[in-house]
């Protein structure tokens, strides 16, 4: 059964219809072994391939912040979830905003 979130996450995004179609065809890439889910390694591999290089904490992390299952990979409506948590962090910085640090949202244990 899909979370409230989760279903209402592509509804709420704060992606246009541009931006939401280039992170359908960046999730298609991460997603190496096409199972439909995005793990921390597949995270780390996928960005350091694109020349980011993170730490695996902090591909946790990041990973944490849309796991809404608790599995420890993502699906691509929780990697929305994280696209727009990043997007309106961004946004929110640029304007002035008080956002919380991106680094202080973790959701829950990563195993």
């Amino acid at each position: 059964m899909e979370n409230s979130r989760n279903s209402s996450s592509l509804r709420e995004s704060y992606l246009d219809e541009k931006e939401l179609q280039k992170t359908q065809e960046l999730f298609a890439k991460l997603d190496v072994d096409k199972n439909g889910f995005i793990t921390i390694t597949e995270l780390q591999k996928g960005l350091s391939a694109k020349g980011l290089r993170i730490t695996t904490e902090k591909a946790k992390r990041l990973v944490g912040r849309g796991d809404d299952d608790l599995d420890g990979r993502l699906s691509f409506q929780e990697f929305v979830t994280v696209m727009n948590v990043l997007k309106r962090s961004t946004a929110t910085s640029i304007s002035g905003g008080k956002a919380q640090p991106r680094d202080s949202l973790p959701r829950g244990p990563i195993t």
